[in-house]
């Protein structure tokens, strides 16, 4: 999604650059709200993307594996700790 807001907003750039070189008309008005719209949609999915992988790092972090695996090995480290003193 991130490609596809950057290639989007090359796009209208290369847009807003022709209405400036070969004048505006009013037909550009569809396509500069189509330009505008996408490109909200695309930022909008570009942020929740982020968040979405922001809380899966959480998750693992907090999941019961990690949770499983540190109390497999503190038993671990008891059991060398009573039979190997």
């Amino acid at each position: 999604m991130l490609a596809a807001l950057i290639y989007f907003g090359i796009d209208t750039l290369a847009l807003v650059i022709l209405i400036f070189t070969i004048g505006f008309e009013f037909s550009f008005l569809l396509e500069i709200g189509f330009h505008c719209w996408i490109i909200y949609y695309l930022s909008k999915g570009v942020i929740i993307w982020n968040q979405l992988r922001k809380n899966d790092k959480d998750l693992i972090e907090n999941s019961t594996e990690k949770k499983l695996e540190k109390t497999i090995l503190s038993e671990k480290k008891k059991f060398h700790e009573y039979f190997f003193k």
